[in-house]
């Protein structure tokens, strides 16, 4: 699993509300960032982690 201090304060910011649950275009509205800026952030953020899957979910770490 990767270091959450790599992540960057936007990618904190944008997971911190996909694990509450909020969607994309809510966060776009929230931070005044387009849904596909959100994606590419969190798909970003999910990497530097080592997870896959939806972090609202819990995300699972990739591997075997």
């Amino acid at each position: 699993m990767g270091d959450p201090a790599s992540l960057s304060d936007q990618q904190r910011q944008i997971l911190h509300r996909v694990a509450a649950g909020w969607t994309s275009p809510h966060i776009a509205r929230h931070l005044g960032l387009s849904p596909r800026t959100v994606e590419n952030h969190r798909a970003h953020a999910c990497r530097r982690l080592g997870l896959r899957g939806n972090p609202a979910h819990g995300g699972k770490p990739s591997g075997p």
